[in-house]
């Protein structure tokens, strides 16, 4: 991945989908991923207070790297005064059994790991005179960390959205995992636009190929299907629920080349989907979609 960062500060939402008080923002650079995480300020009770729900939203984000497997190479102060120190002295030193790398799979209690982040840093850059055991323990800190395969092959826009919300973001392979992820993102109204996967994951098994896919692609174009067919425009029948069913199909299929994201993905009633697959009028009803549906565009190759 190359070098870039979030554009602005983001804030998690907890499994009910409700926004929490904690903000942060995502970093690539040549040697991995980075949380920065912001610490807590202003006057509590006031409006000057900000991020309240520092340790909230800390144990939500450790969670959630652990779902990806993620691996925490280093935890370090990120105020502003501190990043004017050498990187030995902002470092965070955790008790001894969680030395670096720490392999968040293998942490069992995500919150009681958080508490010990939070106390290791009443220990860094202490004041001259102030006692330690007094020190802030809801500082800036940049965590640093790896994604191991499957998931060091996710989007930029893939990983923000596991990090933002609760599992319902992630990548599956698995269909009926993959409905009920793209149901719940619904239910809560998460269908902004992501941007999806340019090269997909593929997960082998006898006796298909099987492509990782991301369940906000699927949300979003459902969302923006409004019910309605992409290529016919007809409303197709509806489920027990009450919801229209559709179908998300990718123009460029994935097994060609084509990428999971939402500029390669239409939402189709069943007819026209098996006709797209399987008619004889198949490649002139594909490049009719890019005529009826201004967001799509052909991979570039």
């Amino acid at each position: 991945m190359s070098p870039s960062k979030t554009a602005e500060l983001l804030h998690p939402f907890d499994e009910n989908g409700i926004p929490v008080d904690a903000s942060f923002s995502l970093e690539w650079t040549v040697d991995g991923l980075a949380i920065v995480y912001a610490s807590r300020g202003g006057t509590k009770g006031t409006a000057s207070a900000r991020n309240t729900q520092y340790h909230i939203g800390l144990t939500i984000l450790l969670a959630r790297l652990k779902r990806l497997d993620a691996v925490i190479t280093a935890i370090v102060l990120d105020s502003t005064a501190a990043r004017e120190r050498p990187l030995s002295e902002r470092a965070l030193e955790l008790p001894s059994e969680h030395r670096f790398p720490v392999r968040l799979a293998t942490i069992v209690d995500v919150d009681a790991f958080r508490r010990k982040i939070s106390d290791a840093q009443k220990n860094v850059l202490v004041a001259p005179g102030r006692n330690a055991k007094h020190g802030n323990r809801m500082r800036s800190i940049r965590i640093a960390f790896n994604l191991p395969a499957p998931h060091d092959t996710m989007s930029s826009d893939a990983i923000t959205q596991c990090l933002l919300f609760d599992e319902s973001a992630l990548p599956t392979a698995d269909p009926v995992v993959l409905g009920q992820r793209v149901t719940r993102l619904r239910s809560k109204g998460l269908v902004s636009r992501p941007e999806g996967n340019r090269l997909p994951a593929v997960r082998e098994s006898s006796p298909t190929t099987t492509f990782i896919r991301s369940p906000a692609v699927v949300a979003y174009v459902l969302h923006r299907a409004n019910g309605l067919c992409e290529l016919c425009g007809r409303v197709s029948f509806s489920t027990d629920s009450g919801a229209v069913f559709l179908e998300v199909h990718h123009v460029v299929q994935l097994c060609q080349g084509g990428p999971d994201t939402p500029c390669n993905a239409v939402a189709l009633c069943p007819t026209c989907h098996r006709e797209l697959h399987y008619g004889v009028r198949r490649e002139q009803l594909s490049s009719s979609l890019y005529e009826r549906i201004p967001e799509l565009r052909l991979p570039v190759k």
